[in-house]
């Protein structure tokens, strides 16, 4: 068993793991929560100057570009890719040209409001299950 000194200046007793214990602060959270901002995503066409510039939009301003869309065929290299109002400008401030396409947000929001709620199986599983009782 440890002794332990308290404030007042009386002592107190207490095993080991209970004085690790004592000893621990908690403290609360060190950053702040994560809020996480929502920016409309916008499918972009980026042409560059050459192969090289294209493999930078990856490898150095981290876009996100859609597989298989690489075009050399024309003087200017051409990738599909997504990304924020901010990072089009950036792209356009570092010699990029970028064409804007739709929305990508806004698109799957009208989507998902075509998708149907529900289960559109239940009444036909219904019908047979009733079916199914009545016959035993």
């Amino acid at each position: 068993m440890t002794t332990l000194g308290t404030d007042a200046g009386s002592t107190e007793t207490a095993t080991a793991a209970g004085a690790r214990r004592k000893a621990t602060i908690f403290a609360g959270p060190i950053t702040t929560p994560h809020v996480e901002a929502l920016m409309p995503t916008f499918h972009i066409t980026v042409r560059g100057a050459d192969r090289d510039a294209m493999a930078d939009l990856v490898r150095t301003h981290r876009v996100r570009v859609l597989p298989q869309t690489l075009d050399e065929e024309s003087p200017e290299p051409r990738v599909d890719a997504l990304a924020d109002e901010t990072t089009i400008r950036r792209l356009t401030d570092a010699g990029y040209r970028v064409e804007q396409h739709e929305d990508v947000t806004e698109a799957a929001r009208e989507d998902l409001q075509q998708v149907g709620q529900g289960n559109r199986f239940a009444a036909e599983l219904a019908a047979a299950t009733e079916a199914k009782e009545e016959r035993s």
